[in-house]
């Protein structure tokens, strides 16, 4: 036999992976070797958390894209095809209104290629790096389907994961919940039919009743507001709101989120009688269902350059909520108009040109075939003119109205703002972070001496006096003159108040409300406000994690921490997994959250989780051999554990007992550590065989197997 094995040449397979355990089932470790040449380990804890550990960024981004890979896979591919606009061609054409309206508004794949291409340098190498995992992990499902192939995948078509799949979700979930407004044909549908006087009375441009997180009273600034004149059709906009609302409801049909009303609770140290700060953060991106996927997971990333844990997207890399070494900080949705409704003249009733700066200018047009299964392709075409995308169309007036909003191409620098706030040493690093964010979020802040808020995004400055509730004229005369920067923005600290409170809700007292009226959030704030005013005296952790039951409302993902003590909770329901096998088994941790939720309870938020240095599951192989074989007698495919001490080739081969062989299994460029490999054999006849593998030049011991056809 051995006169064979000494013979054997090593061929093709790649995978990135390195497993001393792949196992979704308990905490065990995982070493993957990245593709900086780094090692990472990936642990998780009683809950499945992926705790990732490594000497380089890129290293610990890798190994939470094929973590989250293991876990949230499908869901990965779902909010992709939502970002993309290619749900139809797996689902039929009852998304088709979804699809369209995502081509309408958002970017084409070349777009998004020159979306990453103008990223900084460091944000490009964590979205390849986050994507270099994500495909290591599918190599890993294609390597054995049986064990690792989430269930949904038997009848649904899968790829290769790309940077511009990721940006299809960024885009997406950065619009969702921080791009607001584009209502001004609703608005202007109500002056038209009421009048100026009922107008403003019933739509104010500023509610001095709309509760506020920052306390005070000062008045806005008042205004002389105008409005343009243009008579358009009330129907367009009650048929742009129809279409937005079938589009919502197909989204919530599929559990995609949709939905927004986050609330936290930040509260300096010289508040409560303990003398720590605390914050509480509660987003709510669609209510947790027991059945139904988390829209988010929670992972702990460690590396040379940061240490962060918290709260991410799957198809995201990254932490968007959570903590680091220095503070912690979550979000909620900041609801302020960032995006307006623009009138085209149209030269005639078609859609070739409309009228900007004194002449007629053709549209940019871009043609779309969208796939729809059991119905071929549907083609549709997108417009676009100096101001944005067209989203309603009104030929028999010769008017089209297109939306332009601040974060337009620049959703992106949302991603490299967390890339500094991972980094952020103190409250003056998180702030000069935030500067940058394109998007509508409160930003709540805490760490062991201060807290803040801030309300950041990107708004036009209203200096045109352009009424920002009723729509702007396109032909050049009404553009926008300017940002506001960000320290005109609503801000403020833990010396002016004593807590801040947040669900969605005016900033502060001066601050206007755009098209977007009324503010949202006012009676929930309110609860909240009361719970926390009533208790203020004795506040300690246990009255900041009972907010949520208080007021009778779960975050999709929660977190408390009080500085200086060991007091950090978390919990992601209902669970930190949704993997579905091959044969139907749900992943333990698919809903071992649940009765923590139901019972408002948290769980404790593990900070730097580690195993026993004894744990031999933490430590590389150190021998090259065939682990185990099962099932043993088989029938027709064959399972195998190989352990790799160095990187390299390997060949797998099957000898009768007369030493011939009869079978091989190739694979090249297998990294260090564990991999289980699946071996069919049809051809074989039933008996016994041995089965040898060669790598480097070494060889393993011999297996004996049986086969029965």
């Amino acid at each position: 036999m051995n006169s064979f094995v000494s013979q054997i040449k090593n061929v093709v397979f790649l995978t990135m992976i390195c497993l001393s355990v792949f196992s979704l089932n308990n905490a065990s470790a995982m070493v993957l070797d990245a593709p900086d040449g780094t090692q990472v380990e990936i642990l998780r804890d009683e809950y499945g958390v992926p705790h990732i550990t490594g000497s380089s960024e890129t290293g610990v981004i890798f190994g939470q894209g094929f973590a989250i890979t293991q876990d949230r896979f499908y869901q990965m591919e779902v909010f992709r095809r939502t970002g993309e606009g290619t749900l139809a061609e797996v689902l039929g054409a009852f998304v088709l209104p979804q699809d369209q309206e995502v081509r309408r508004i958002s970017y084409t794949e070349t777009e998004r290629t020159a979306i990453f291409e103008a990223l900084p340098l460091e944000t490009q190498n964590m979205l390849t790096a986050y994507t270099s995992g994500v495909n290591a992990c599918i190599d890993s499902m294609e390597t054995n389907p049986q064990e690792y192939l989430p269930q949904e995948f038997l009848a649904l078509p899968y790829g290769r994961w790309t940077v511009e799949k990721s940006i299809a979700v960024i885009v997406y979930m950065v619009r969702n919940f921080g791009v607001f407004g584009g209502e001004e044909l609703t608005r202007l549908a109500e002056f038209q039919n009421n009048g100026d006087v009922w107008f403003d009375q019933n739509r104010p441009i500023n509610d001095p009743a709309a509760p506020t997180t920052i306390v005070g009273d000062e008045e806005a600034t008042d205004g002389e507001w105008t409005y343009c004149g243009i008579e358009v059709d009330p129907r367009n906009g009650s048929e742009l709101t129809e279409r937005i609302d079938l589009v919502k409801q197909i989204r919530r049909d599929l559990g995609i989120p949709n939905k927004f009303g986050s609330f936290s609770v930040l509260m300096p140290p010289s508040t409560p009688p303990s003398g720590n700060s605390m914050l509480l953060g509660c987003p709510q991106m669609g209510a947790p269902q027991q059945n139904t996927f988390n829209t988010v997971a929670e992972v702990e990333l460690t590396c040379d350059e940061f240490h962060v844990a918290g709260m991410t997207i799957p198809g995201v890399p990254g932490i968007i909520i959570g903590r680091n070494e220095n503070c912690a900080w979550t979000m909620t949705s900041g609801i302020s108009d960032n995006s307006d409704i623009y009138i085209e003249t149209l030269q005639n009733n078609d859609m070739s040109q409309y009228f900007y700066n004194d002449e007629w200018v053709d549209f940019e047009t871009t043609e779309h075939e969208i796939d729809v299964a059991g119905q071929g392709t549907v083609d549709f075409t997108v417009y676009r003119s100096v101001h944005g995308p067209v989203v309603q169309e009104d030929l028999e007036n010769n008017q089209a109205f297109t939306i332009k909003t601040a974060s337009w191409f620049a959703e992106l620098e949302f991603l490299s703002v967390f890339q500094r706030i991972w980094r952020a040493e103190n409250a003056e690093q998180f702030a000069e972070a935030l500067a940058d964010n394109p998007v509508s979020f409160n930003f709540f802040y805490a760490d062991e001496n201060e807290v803040h808020y801030w309300h950041t995004g990107q708004y036009q400055n209203r200096e045109d006096g352009i009424d920002p509730r009723l729509p702007h004229n396109g032909d050049g005369s009404e553009e926008w003159v300017g940002i506001l920067p960000f320290e005109e923005l609503p801000q403020a600290s833990g010396e002016t108040q004593e807590y801040f409170v947040n669900w969605n809700n005016k900033p502060v007292s001066w601050w206007n409300n755009g098209d977007n009226v009324p503010w949202i959030g006012g009676n929930h704030v309110t609860n909240i406000d009361n719970y926390v005013s009533a208790n203020l005296e004795t506040f300690d952790f246990n009255n900041l994690m009972g907010v949520p039951q208080a007021i009778n409302s779960h975050g999709t993902w929660q977190q408390a921490i009080e500085f200086e003590t060991d007091n950090a909770s978390s919990i992601c329901p209902p669970g930190q997994s949704n993997f579905v096998d091959v044969n139907g088994q749900r992943s333990p941790h698919y809903s071992d959250q649940w009765q923590l939720h139901t019972n408002w309870e948290f769980k404790t938020w593990h900070w730097g989780f580690e195993t026993s240095v004894d744990d031999p599951t933490h430590e590389l192989p150190l021998a090259f051999l065939l682990q185990d074989v099962y099932p043993n007698p088989f029938n027709s495919v064959l399972s195998v554990k190989l352990q790799l001490p160095t990187r390299g080739d390997v060949r797998i081969s099957m000898f009768n007992l007369l030493g011939e062989e009869v079978s091989s299994w190739h694979y090249d460029g297998l990294a260090t550590g564990s991999h289980r490999m699946a071996l069919p054999l049809e051809e074989a006849t039933s008996g016994m065989y041995f089965l040898q593998a060669s790598s480097n030049g070494m060889q393993t011991g011999t297996k004996q197997v049986v086969l029965v056809k």
